[in-house]
């Protein structure tokens, strides 16, 4: 492709992989549109306490499960590996290293690009 050629990109999903590729895209002057099927950016990060379904099998897939995340999801995953090159996961000065806060470092990738 040529280095001026700009494109019209579609990526499906704005979780984590998803919105970096968006970006990535987008530095390289492509126009990019993101879709995600649900309200808000995450992907499997996004946290619903709304389950519809207790039927642990799945068998009803019209139901609104949860993601894999929950309300009391803590990860022994280093800071280092949740973040971005340019996008660190760092905790400020006295803050918490609660994991469930990632969900706010996606959100501020997205206000910050």
């Amino acid at each position: 492709m040529e280095k001026n050629q700009s494109k019209h990109v579609c990526v499906v999903g704005a979780g984590p992989s998803g919105l970096v590729a968006a970006r990535e895209l987008k530095r390289e002057g492509h126009n990019v549109v993101v879709f995600e099927q649900n309200h808000d950016v995450g992907g499997q990060w996004l946290y619903n306490p709304n389950v519809e379904n207790e039927d642990p099998l799945g068998r009803d897939n019209t139901l609104e499960v949860h993601s894999s995340v929950y309300a009391s999801l803590r990860l022994f995953t280093p800071r280092e590996v949740m973040g971005y090159t340019d996008f660190p996961f760092v905790v400020k000065e006295g803050g918490d290293r609660d994991t469930r806060s990632y969900w706010s470092l996606l959100k501020a990738l997205v206000a910050n690009h």
